[in-house]
């Protein structure tokens, strides 16, 4: 019977000894296609769980007025989106972020109860409205948004920019190339937090940020302008107005206000016809203030001077070709400098 007890523990000796040689074999196996055939493939993989691409965002440049006064400048906020898998209280939330934009709360629960994988809830809010936000499914990331500290202030000048911060009008469309900034990036390893580790980024793309902007404008210049314009308006019972103030000298625009007023602030609620720069787009045609285009021209040419005389009769003048030019009262004697301050028209059409 002894030598049956040997043969059989000599068998299981070289059956342990076979499992083992078949395991590292296996084990073997496996290193050699992890390491070298599926080594790039892996490699992403683990990359892809530990690196991180994050923006860096770049500040649109500032539009400010000869004074330096800040008409349009950037200011830092933050954005909410969730996946709404993933949140546990749609009601809950929909009411939190309702009141922080123009969206109402049963269009944001709907969104969340909806067949969509990930939804914004709130653009650009800015820090200071932002407060404590904890939310399951609820995330953030921050953003720039475009202001107007002026408010209504020269508002269809300025014009405004989209919710990507693109000029879409006025200055802000017409110097977009200037006024545009590029966010930049930077990829680094990132802790189980997924915050990402000092000292461990891989690439770093620098944000450039927009070129400033000077207008002509003077902001306190504008500021009168609108005031007297809606004076204006008052006293004349006008649906509108506009006006432009020149230096004569230069012809550097000091003021253009078009009202009713439009607040840049909030271009999303007002309508095109409210955004539009009358004062440069719309045709007119130019009335009296040709006046003093005519009387430039003849000054120039010699053919009168600031201190002759014009017969401006009796309120009317009757044409050669029989058509009767009018004023609005009788005058008579003028002086060259008061036929342009009565603004008459039978003194410009003798001095033309």
């Amino acid at each position: 019977m002894r030598p049956r007890v040997q043969h059989t523990g000599i068998s299981r000796l070289r059956w342990i000894v076979i499992l083992g040689a078949v395991a590292w074999l296996g084990l073997s196996a496996r290193l050699i296609q992890i390491q070298i055939f599926r080594h790039e493939a892996y490699s992403a993989e683990a990359h892809a769980q530990y690196l991180e691409r994050r923006t860096l965002k770049a500040s649109r440049g500032r539009v400010v007025d000869r004074r330096g006064n800040n008409l349009a400048v950037d200011v830092q906020a933050t954005s909410f989106y969730a996946y709404p898998d993933q949140v546990g209280d749609p009601k809950r939330v929909a009411a939190h972020f309702a009141s922080l934009n123009d969206k109402r709360t049963e269009f944001i629960e709907r969104q969340l109860r909806g067949d969509k994988q990930f939804i914004y809830l709130a653009r650009q809010v800015v820090d200071a409205d932002v407060g404590a936000v904890a939310f399951a499914g609820v995330f953030q990331h921050p953003e720039t948004r475009r202001q107007y500290p002026l408010g209504s202030l020269a508002g269809q000048l300025i014009g405004h920019t989209n919710i990507d911060n693109s000029g879409r009008e006025g200055i802000e469309r017409a110097f977009d190339d200037i006024l545009r900034e590029k966010d930049g990036s930077v990829v680094g390893f990132v802790d189980a937090r997924g915050k990402q580790i000092p000292g461990r980024q891989q690439q770093r793309e620098e944000p450039e940020h927009g070129r400033d902007l000077m207008l002509t404008i003077d902001g306190v210049y504008q500021s009168i302008l609108e005031e007297e314009l809606q004076r204006a308006i008052d006293g004349s019972k006008a649906q509108g107005a506009l006006g432009v103030i020149i230096a004569p000298r230069s012809g550097e625009v000091l003021a253009m206000a078009n009202l009713p007023l439009f607040d840049p602030n909030k271009a999303s609620r007002s309508s095109p016809e409210l955004r539009r720069n009358r004062a440069i787009t719309d045709v007119y045609e130019p009335g009296s203030t040709f006046k003093v285009i005519a009387a430039a021209a003849v000054l120039e040419d010699g053919l009168a001077s600031l201190h002759d005389r014009i017969f401006c009769g009796h309120g009317t003048f009757r044409l050669a070709n029989g058509d009767t030019i009018r004023d609005i009262q009788p005058h008579g004697d003028l002086l060259f400098a008061q036929v342009l301050e009565k603004s008459s028209n039978i003194g410009t059409i003798k001095l033309a």
